[in-house]
């Protein structure tokens, strides 16, 4: 897969190189950087191509652009709608396109879309695999649903006879409808996708929205990525869960295109992190968040960290590095719990810099460490 924070690095350099050797060297550079992104396949779902029309999302002020391509209709890696004969059928079972050929004939009406389904009763998702599937895609499905059983209250289960059901299939890219639609609904675990992709349309199926569509967005982040898919939803679905997360599993990938990143935080984090692809897990917000959705309780396997001496306050458990506890967590940690076969080390500043204390123990006081209400990083180690 391409590799962004790589790729971008290289890019710099050869950059620089340039200046020296000439414009046209640059120019080589730039062309070959933006034919390696719009080649991966993560960024080609996240800003699809295709005929456009204009329709109107609940919970978005004005019309939004999308996009039909294949049998889809897109708004980013959103499934909103399906074609079936001569019309394309929105989520909630509306006509919200009519086709002639290869020609659009328009949007019918002016009704509004609900493109967000349901929650799955219990949490239970029944899902079966297209025989079709590739190794890839299956693969990639296993690791992200491995995933959600070991730390979330959501079960993937093997469909017998359930009329509601996700059918896991190997097309171009990686896509979702949002919740339960009602039926059969494809979810798309395209090659070149992989696991934290997979992770994050699984998510759109269990009812999650987009990180960057969410209504305190503006104070956050600055959104140079234009489209219908960064729209903030001012429905139930942009409602915030917890502090605006940058590396949320539900957070867009971040892409520096045109000489500029897609999104740039206001509070400094590095732009180059912004997206899950580091942790390659969940957050605290991304459980939290399902949490909300679904109720149940969270893991208490590996490390869990509290915001109060004592095991007391907010917290979150953890079993792998983080190069940043989040803006919730931030120097805010009092205390440490471990589970019997677990190590840590905690930093004061982000990617594992700064000072640092290490142990396999409890610590009910960090004060007693001078490591009170500082820790922006950790790394995790099974004994």
């Amino acid at each position: 897969m391409f590799n962004r924070g790589m790729r971008h690095a290289a890019f710099l350099a050869l950059g620089l190189l340039s200046t020296a050797c000439g414009e046209q060297e640059l120019d080589a550079v730039s062309s070959e950087h933006d034919r390696a992104v719009e080649s991966d396949a993560v960024y080609s779902s996240q800003y699809p191509k295709g005929r456009t029309f204009q329709v109107r999302l609940a919970g978005i002020k004005d019309p939004v652009t999308a996009v039909l391509k294949g049998n889809y209709a897109f708004v980013g890696d959103q499934v909103i709608g399906e074609v079936s004969g001569t019309k394309v059928i929105s989520a909630d079972k509306q006509i919200m396109l009519r086709l002639d050929g290869d020609t659009e004939v328009g949007a019918m009406g002016s009704g509004i879309i609900n493109a967000t389904g349901q929650k799955w009763p219990n949490g239970v998702i029944p899902y079966e695999i297209d025989p079709a599937a590739s190794a890839e895609t299956r693969s990639a499905f296993a690791g992200a649903k491995a995933d959600y059983d070991a730390k979330t209250s959501i079960r993937w289960v093997p469909r017998t006879n359930q009329a509601d059901y996700v059918r896991i299939v190997t097309s171009d890219g990686c896509w979702s409808y949002v919740g339960k639609i009602g039926g059969r609904q494809d979810l798309s675990i395209g090659n070149g996708c992989g696991v934290n992709p997979a992770r994050h349309e699984l998510g759109h199926a269990v009812g999650l929205a987009h990180e960057q569509v969410r209504q305190d967005r503006d104070n956050w982040v600055t959104v140079n990525a234009g489209g219908s898919q960064n729209a903030i939803d001012w429905g139930s679905a942009g409602t915030p869960i917890g502090a605006y997360d940058f590396e949320s599993m539900m957070h867009y990938r971040n892409y520096y295109v045109n000489g500029r990143w897609d999104y740039v935080p206001k509070n400094g984090f590095p732009p180059e992190r912004v997206g899950n692809d580091r942790l390659n897990t969940f957050t605290q917000g991304d459980l939290d968040a399902i949490r909300a959705i679904y109720g149940g309780g969270g893991s208490n396997t590996g490390v869990c960290f509290y915001t109060d001496a004592d095991y007391r306050g907010e917290s979150f458990c953890a079993t792998s590095d983080s190069s940043w506890v989040g803006t919730q967590f931030n120097d805010r940690i009092s205390s440490i719990k471990v589970t019997p076969g677990y190590e840590w080390t905690v930093f004061n500043d982000i990617n594992f810099a700064g000072s640092a204390i290490a142990c396999g123990c409890d610590v009910p006081n960090l004060a007693n460490y001078n490591f009170n209400d500082i820790i922006s990083s950790f790394r995790i180690t099974r004994k």
